[in-house]
């Protein structure tokens, strides 16, 4: 893992199965810099095609039209996992806008027309929807980062993180059931729409990290991902 040496702070590693920070390292690949190594490339493979997201400073730019693959997708049968994400979006296209997900269909984290951040879960044989209550977030570029826990039926919850505490956006249950297709991808499809904006950082794990554990990790990003001109609440 990659310790933050001017605090002397690390990211969590316990349960960790994918810490993309999203720096250009060749052409297609997307790093994982964890203790897992579940390197992704951009696009559908390894080839360059208009359809990959595009590097720039900050991260990856999504146009609308462009996304990322994470492979193997280690998410895929977990019965509980935390997904953080940091990102910058600046349009809402068509009506869905997918942060998190795959092509299709599946489960996915996704912005609804209105802006309402939204997590569905593909379990057993029912979509289940946890949704922010009226809540919006506009296409103004300013970068966030939002956290979603999931454990079965007992626990379901998606936060935005800032220096000081989480603020809870939405929590509910699903029906009990583990990922079984999606959540492999960065700006991806869904409903219709692809992400448009920018993401800077993505960390998965195979469990639910507690609130100080999300802190911690919020933390840590805000100072890495500053020297890229990145501010965080």
């Amino acid at each position: 893992m990659i310790a933050l040496a001017t605090s002397g702070e690390d990211f969590v590693r316990a349960g960790n199965i994918g810490l993309y920070l999203l720096k250009k390292d060749g052409v297609q690949t997307v790093t994982d810099s964890g203790p897992a190594g579940n390197h992704g490339f951009l696009g559908n493979d390894v080839t360059v095609e208009a359809s990959d997201a595009d590097w720039v400073t900050e991260g990856l730019d999504f146009d609308g039209t462009e996304k990322a693959t994470l492979t193997p997708n280690a998410i895929n049968g977990l019965t509980a996992f935390t997904i953080q994400a940091v990102y910058a979006k600046t349009a809402t296209l068509g009506l869905n806008s997918a942060l998190i997900g795959n092509d299709g269909g599946g489960s996915y984290l996704r912005f609804l027309a209105n802006h309402r951040l939204t997590f569905n879960l593909d379990a057993v044989t029912t979509d289940r929807s946890l949704s922010e209550p009226n809540n919006t977030r506009p296409d103004d570029g300013s970068w966030r980062m939002a956290s979603i826990r999931y454990n079965t039926a007992t626990l379901q919850d998606i936060f935005l993180n800032n220096g000081a505490s989480p603020t809870v956006e939405a929590t509910s249950a699903f029906a009990t059931g583990a990922v079984s297709n999606g959540l492999k991808m960065i700006g991806s499809y869904a409903g219709g729409s692809f992400f448009i904006g920018k993401i800077a950082a993505r960390l998965d794990y195979n469990r639910v990290l507690t609130v100080a554990e999300m802190q911690q990790n919020y933390r840590v990003l805000k100072a890495l991902l500053g020297a890229r001109g990145i501010a965080l609440p």
